[in-house]
C-alpha cells in the first residue's frame, strides 16, 4: 500500500495548537531523560517539533514525513522557532524500512497518523518498525488528537454524536476500518511489538469563553470545513435527520443570533488518547 498525501499544513498546524495542552500534559507523561533524542514519525508541518524539544531538553528531534509540502511547512517551523541546531526533518516512507539504525531513539511520536483510511493493514507493521528503532527501556507513544470525539457543541450532544457517526462512516467508504486496525487497538499494536508495558490515558485540552483569537479562529474553521462537510454526507445506511440539520444551521451560522461561538457560558473540550508503549530492555526476570 501507499501513502495517502495530503497537503494540509495548515489547518493541522491550527488543529495542533488547538490541542497543545493536551499535547504538552501527554509529553511531560513520558519524563524523557535529558538529552534525550526524539523520532516524530509522521511530522506533516512540524507543528510539534518545537514541543518535542522541549521534553527531551538538550536533545535531538528528528521529524520524518512523506509528503514534501508538508517538509517544506516543517523547515518553516524549524527556522521560525530557532530550532535549526537541534533539529531536522527529512522525507522518509513508514511503509519501507526506515533509514536509522536499530537502537537510535530514546522515544518515538507518532501523532495522528495510523488510520484505517491512510494506512490501511499496515498500522501493526509500522509500529513494529518503529519499536525496532528504539533504545531498551525507549517509549513509543502513539496519540490520538480527536479519537475520543471532540466536544465542540455543549449542549448539543445529539447533533454531535450524529456528526460523529457520519463522519467514520464517510471515511470507511474509502476503506474498510477493521476491528483490529481502529485506534482503539493501538495498545494490541504496542504489545505484539515488543513493548513490556503498555500504558492507556487520555488527555485534555479544554477552553471557555472568552476564546482567544487562535481557539475563535480555529473553532470556526472546523465547523465550516469540517463539521459542515460531515453534516452533508449522506449514504444508503444513514441519514442524519432533518430536525438534527436545522439545528445545526441555527447554531453554526457566524451571522445568525444562535452561533453557539458567541454564547458567554461556551466551552469545548478535546480529550485525545495517549498509548505509551516501553520496549524491554532483554534483562531476565529478577535480575
Amino acid at each position: 500500500m501507499q501513502h495517502v498525501l495530503h497537503d494540509y499544513a495548515e489547518s493541522e498546524l491550527a488543529y495542533k495548537r488547538f490541542l497543545e495542552p493536551a499535547i504538552r500534559t501527554a509529553l511531560q507523561s513520558l519524563k524523557l531523560p535529558i538529552g534525550a533524542k526524539i523520532l516524530d514519525a509522521g511530522c506533516g508541518p512540524g507543528a510539534t517539533l518545537a514541543l518535542l524539544l522541549e521534553h527531551g531538553p538538550a536533545g535531538q528531534v528528528i521529524g520524518i514525513d512523506a509528503s514534501a509540502s508538508h517538509l517544506r511547512a516543517a523547515r518553516l517551523q524549524i527556522v521560525q522557532h530557532a530550532l535549526t541546531s537541534r533539529v531536522i526533518v527529512q522525507e522518509a516512507d513508514l511503509f519501507a524500512q526506515l533509514p536509522f539504525a536499530k537502537g537510535s531513539f530514546d522515544a518515538v511520536w507518532v501523532s495522528d497518523v495510523l488510520f484505517p483510511d491512510d494506512t490501511g493493514d499496515q498500522a501493526h507493521n509500522i509500529v513494529a518498525r518503529l519499536c525496532d528503532l528504539l533504545k531498551p527501556n525507549g517509549k513509543l507513544a502513539i496519540f490520538y488528537g480527536n479519537w475520543l470525539r471532540l466536544m465542540l457543541l455543549p449542549g448539543h450532544s445529539q447533533l454531535e454524536h450524529f456528526i460523529s457517526i457520519a463522519n467514520e462512516r464517510r471515511r470507511s467508504a474509502l476503506r474498510t476500518w477493521a476491528n483490529n486496525l481502529h485506534p482503539e487497538c493501538a495498545s494490541t499494536w504496542l504489545r505484539r511489538a515488543g513493548c513490556s508495558s503498555v500504558i492507556v490515558s487520555s488527555q485534555t485540552a479544554i477552553y471557555g469563553s472568552p476564546l482567544s483569537p487562535h481557539v475563535h479562529n480555529y473553532l470556526q474553521w472546523h465547523l465550516e470545513h469540517i463539521y459542515g462537510r460531515i453534516i452533508a454526507h449522506r449514504d444508503e445506511g444513514f441519514t442524519i435527520p432533518d430536525c438534527v440539520v436545522e439545528e445545526w444551521m441555527s447554531i453554526s451560522d457566524p451571522r445568525g443570533p444562535n452561533y453557539i461561538l458567541d454564547r458567554p457560558d461556551y466551552f469545548c473540550a478535546a480529550h485525545p488518547l495517549l498509548v505509551v508503549g516501553t520496549k524491554y530492555d532483554g534483562s531476565s526476570v529478577g535480575e
